[in-house]
């Protein structure tokens, strides 16, 4: 069926008034909902934690289907009342509160935030950088696993704030790349909070959701807060389901809504149809972010702005925690809205919308790999010379978004491993040209004025990666000097303490915390050259020694395997 007579079909009913703002299509739905209920009774059942979902089109309501259990322990069905965590999909309301406020000029997108608050170090960030993630600021969160964070720890506003407030050095220069953040997030709602003088989620209450008429809609924030027909977070595992910690993330700002896919329809609805000043608002919130250097991101405020289904335009934000997924977006062009909340962490609801999106937008069927028919096999000569560890620019893709790539030979072919764990092979178009069979994916390796291969090119429908060679193959750890390296080190912005030593000629991490509730235990380090380590500790991923004129540890930086934390200073005591 084309997307023409789809909308004609679901359009071509009788639309029954439901209140002053409401309107939904009534019909028994049948293609349609036997369509959907297939995509989500895949993987969920009756008695299974479970997915709300809401569809419109051109404004109208035109499905809304309710799978699985709200509470497994008192087995509470969800319902088109069960409220869900929508987590970092929070942050569009954030965004619009902000615009709002602009516009009755109680601030400016471009004020330093320090004039709001003066607790941050004066780095010369924008309210509109901390919309856009271009601030360089660090995620809290990553900052509290670092410090050390326990299975069940509460993470308030209070916490948040206090672990921004500290920071001493950012991840980069504010505006000059982009990094995801929520401490943005947290921040803008500090701003709100003081520009207005009352409570950020009355504020939010009375002036955003209030209006729109998203009656089952609110911000919590405080964990104890009681929140009627919540939905209860759950994971899964060998023995059975369990509750998860989704709700004990308490900071707010860029978290902290709960809501219905009913009320977000209407969210939708209005997005789609923005009346007065909030035509310019919602225009101002899609339109692409740019970099210092004019380079656009798929950024909006408070939104992603992409290539979804079928090539067209995707408006949408998601949102992640344990037990908790959200999935709220539009493509404009086809006058399409999904919604998908969902109480189950095994549960990914970006799939589930892609397969809703092709229910109404004809899909590109891939070709199959661009680069798998067209070449010979062909053997390269230089392999050995292509071997080693990789350092990764991230910007301005992340079509792999780890920070070092290994490269290593066997026999006559070549292995790729972007992550701890993985082996690709890749197959050689030339000696220094290789592709990914069944991906779309090049790798050219490049050679300097020398002729040593010291760099490489990754390109994908998406862009091109680049990287450098920070080690070849030939590299071998010398454990005699793992001494210089050895004794306690300090992070003045995070006031902790971690030691290196050694143990069975291996370099050792340990976590000198005086809460022993908060301490990690001992990990080891890999070492790609004689001052750059790396872990499996995903809060404490890269470790770079770093030394005086006169070749004397004086300290380490560390950055985090989501890289929302770069380079933290940690001196050498």
């Amino acid at each position: 069926m084309t997307l023409k007579r789809t909308i004609t079909y679901l359009l071509s009913f009788v639309l029954v008034s439901l209140s002053s703002t409401t309107l939904i299509a009534q019909t028994d739905y049948k293609d349609l909902g036997v369509k959907v209920d297939s995509i989500f009774l895949a993987s969920l059942g009756e008695q299974t934690p479970g997915a709300a979902v809401a569809i419109t089109l051109n404004g109208d309501l035109v499905l809304s289907r309710q799978y699985g259990m709200a509470n497994l322990e008192h087995k509470i069905p969800i319902t088109e009342e069960t409220k869900f965590h929508l987590v970092s999909a929070s942050k569009q309301f954030t965004a619009y509160a902000i615009l709002k406020l602009e516009n009755q000029n109680l601030l400016s997108l471009n004020d330093n935030v320090h004039k709001y608050l003066p607790e941050l170090h004066d780095f010369g960030i924008t309210i509109e950088q901390l919309l856009t993630h271009t601030s360089g600021l660090r995620q809290q969160t990553s900052l509290e696993s670092m410090v050390g964070f326990w299975d069940g720890q509460i993470l308030a506003q209070g916490r948040a704030l206090e672990l921004i407030y500290g920071h001493q050095e950012l991840n980069f220069s504010p505006g000059s790349k982009f990094r995801y953040s929520d401490s943005g997030y947290t921040l803008l709602a500090e701003i709100i909070k003081r520009v207005t003088d009352q409570p950020f989620d009355i504020w939010m209450q009375n002036n955003v959701f209030g209006p729109i008429k998203m009656s089952n809609t609110s911000i919590v924030t405080n964990y104890k807060k009681i929140v009627p027909n919540k939905a209860e977070p759950y994971d899964i595992n060998r023995d059975g389901y369990s509750r998860d910690s989704g709700g004990l993330w308490c900071f707010y700002g860029g978290t902290g809504v709960y809501s219905t896919a009913f009320d977000l329809s209407k969210w939708l609805t209005f997005l789609e149809y923005p009346k007065g000043e909030d035509s310019i608002i919602v225009s101002r919130m899609e339109e692409k972010a740019t970099l210092n250097n004019g380079q656009t991101i798929s950024w909006g405020l408070g939104l992603t702005i992409n290539e979804g289904v079928g090539g067209e335009e995707r408006i949408w934000h998601a949102g992640d925690s344990p037990g908790y997924h959200a999935w709220v977006g539009r493509y404009p062009s086809a006058g399409l809205g999904i919604v998908i909340l969902t109480n189950l962490n095994s549960f990914n609801p970006e799939f589930a919308a892609d397969e809703i999106a092709e229910l109404f937008i004809p899909k590109i069927e891939p070709s199959g790999s661009q680069f798998s028919v067209p070449y010979d096999k062909f053997e390269s000569t230089v392999l050995d010379e292509l071997v080693g560890w990789y350092e990764v620019d991230l910007e301005p893709i992340w079509y792999i978004n780890q920070g070092l790539w290994e490269f290593w030979q066997e026999g006559d072919s070549l292995f790729f491993a972007p992550d701890a764990g993985t082996k690709i092979a890749l197959q050689a178009i030339s000696d220094s040209t290789f592709y990914i069979e069944n991906d779309p994916v090049l790798i050219s390796f490049h050679q300097n004025k020398l002729g040593v291969f010291d760099a490489l090119t990754l390109t994908a429908p998406e862009g091109k990666q680049t990287a450098r060679k920070i080690t070849d193959g030939s590299f071998k750890f010398q454990p005699s000097k793992a001494q210089e390296l050895t004794g306690k080190y300090y992070s003045p912005e995070l006031k902790i303490e971690y030691e290196i030593f050694t143990s069975d000629e291996q370099v050792m991490v340990r976590h000198n915390s005086p809460q022993v509730n908060r301490k990690w235990n001992d990990f080891s380090l890999q070492a790609i050259n004689q001052d750059f380590m790396m872990s499996n500790k995903y809060f404490f991923k890269y470790i770079r020694f770093e030394r005086n004129s006169k070749g004397k540890v004086i300290g380490l930086r560390v950055t985090s395997g989501n890289y929302r934390i770069e380079n933290l200073w940690f001196e050498k005591i």
